[in-house]
């Protein structure tokens, strides 16, 4: 017989508690546990049921960048005792990845089991083991290999499950959903037949129109082109906040001359309301992409504008604490209490007999994912007859010491 007794203890005294690995494996497996959870077992019972074992995790590899990521670990004190760990053995487990075969660290205690499947390797598990008990051989593989065979068809099916709920999810995110659809065909109909309309009238040859006719048309024709955009340019932010791909480019912004300027392209359309901007002294400069915030501004205004018939609107700026608040005041209808939780939800809006708003109802849930994406928060409140106000506060840049 060739070999030493500590060279065969994985084929003789560790058969049993092997099998039970397995066995308990495929249940776990069969009865549609998750993945982590099979993996966190696995490690669980090659580790308790191996006395050579101190310690083990698994790489699995990302299909987005064919990367191998850390996935789960057992029987390390700390994170960053396994990110450590990880580190200094990414060589070997590269190897292993790379050949598809095992590989053992010379002179040290290090294991690297592929995952393959098909001839391709879908991670790896390593396994390591407590310093000052000589180094593992090749024989130790002969104890985790059946584990590593068992669950590679299952770890790659997994990923594949994954990477495919995301495309669809991505996809679905990315295609118009028959809400969007049916708000798409309701909100653009009335803008586009204005622009037509007035277009062909313009275009009469039995009608000589005089200057005043002309600009009319034309302003009105512009209006309706500008509405029609709105409508568009929300169904195209909501579709990529859906997909979590919402970029923010951050730079510092003043509050005060970013109100200003909205409340100075939108008072000329609004001629009925009165418009002030009223900031605290101090300068109120936050670090925040200043289109999207400027989406958020304008959103609240067309707000205001559209439940009020007149009166004065207010666009106020003060610092609370380690942030700014903002908020825009109107005098108009109002909101009921029952109304306020829900603003801020897709396509919910609040009805009203008396009063017909355009829009698509995403504007104000667009604006709160701009807001919490830029660690604020946006809020309402209102009093029936007496008008609304909204809120929302962007983080004031932390002083360094």
């Amino acid at each position: 017989m060739n070999g030493s007794t500590t060279d065969m203890f994985p084929l003789y005294e560790s058969a049993p508690r092997q099998l039970h690995t397995i066995f308990t494996l495929a249940s776990a497996m069969s009865s549609a546990c998750s993945m982590d959870r099979v993996l966190s077992l696995a490690l669980q019972h090659l580790i308790n049921n191996q006395p050579s074992f101190a310690a083990g995790y698994f790489l699995l590899q990302e299909p987005d960048n064919g990367c191998l990521r850390l996935r789960t670990s057992y029987g390390f004190p700390s994170e960053d005792q396994v990110d450590a760990v990880v580190t200094s053995s990414r060589w070997l487990w590269q190897k292993a990845f790379t050949t598809r075969r095992p590989q053992v660290c010379p002179n040290t205690c290090v294991l690297a089991v592929p995952l393959v499947t098909n001839g391709s390797s879908a991670g790896v598990l390593c396994l390591h083991g407590f310093s000052g008990t000589g180094t593992f051989t090749p024989r130790m593989t002969t104890f985790v290999q059946p584990v590593a065979d068992l669950l590679a068809p299952y770890v790659t099916s997994f990923l594949l499950h994954e990477q495919l709920r995301k495309i669809k999810a991505e996809r679905e995110a990315t295609c118009l959903s028959p809400d969007l659809l049916a708000i798409l065909s309701h909100q653009l109909r009335s803008p586009l037949s204005a622009i037509k309309g007035y277009a062909a009238t313009l275009l009469r040859d039995d009608v000589n129109w005089d200057r005043d006719a002309v600009q009319d048309f034309l302003e009105i024709i512009l209006r309706e082109a500008d509405n029609a955009t709105a409508v568009v340019t929300d169904i195209l932010d909501h579709s990529a906040l859906e997909i979590k791909k919402l970029e923010l480019n951050k730079e510092p912004v003043l509050l005060r001359n970013l109100c200003t300027k909205v409340v100075h392209e939108l008072k000329f359309s609004a001629c009925r309301h009165r418009f002030a901007v009223i900031f605290a002294p101090e300068i109120h400069i936050v670090e925040a992409d200043p289109y999207r915030i400027e989406q958020v501004i304008r959103n609240l205004l067309d707000n205001a504008i559209k439940y009020s018939d007149g009166g004065l609107i207010v666009v106020r700026g003060e610092r609370n604490n380690d942030e700014v608040v903002v908020s825009v005041a109107d005098e108009g209808i109002g909101i009921r209490p029952e109304h306020l939780n829900r603003l801020f939800e897709k396509f919910y809006r609040v009805k009203n007999s008396s009063r017909h708003v355009t829009g698509t109802g995403l504007g104000l849930p667009i604006a709160r994912q701009i807001v919490e994406a830029h660690g604020g928060r946006i809020w309402a409140t209102s009093k029936v007859g007496a008008g609304s106000t909204f809120y929302f506060s962007l983080p004031l840049p932390q002083r360094e010491d």
